[in-house]
């Protein structure tokens, strides 16, 4: 496995993930995973031209490779929301590649990336049905 900060290169394959997870969860609708509509959404994020609610600019995404694929990555920014420092804002990793420690070690390196950068409280929003809540709790979050 391959881990990497990704970038603008990334975006597509940053949007197939997110809706290739999404679908196999079975949490979203067609609509929501379309897509076109990741693309865009992530091309913003990555631009640092759309921002995610209380995010201040400050923002990174780690992504794993398998044989020069994506299966899975994590992003992250500066934040105030919940009178936090910094936001988990996604991860995503494709459901052949789970129980492998790949999320772990993504988000390993963005908790990483936050303390580097002085950062000690971060928050994450879950939808309490989704069913990988179990991984973040694992990892304490609360």
């Amino acid at each position: 496995m391959e881990y990497r900060e990704a970038g603008l290169e990334d975006v597509f394959a940053i949007a197939q993930v997110n809706g290739d997870t999404l679908r196999e969860c079975g949490l979203a609708t067609p609509d929501i995973y379309d897509i076109e509509r990741l693309r865009n959404r992530w091309d913003g994020y990555v631009r640092r031209v759309s921002h995610p609610q209380c995010a201040l600019a400050p923002r990174i995404l780690f992504a794993a490779f398998a044989d020069r694929r994506m299966v899975g990555y994590i992003a992250g920014h500066f934040s105030q929301r919940y009178d936090t420092e910094g936001e988990l804002e996604s991860i995503y990793l494709l459901k052949e590649y789970q129980g492998r420690r790949i999320g772990t070690t993504l988000l390993e390196r963005l908790a990483r990336w936050f303390v580097e950068n002085d950062r000690r409280s971060v928050c994450v929003g879950i939808d309490p049905k989704n069913p990988y809540k179990r991984f973040y709790e694992k990892h304490s979050a609360r």
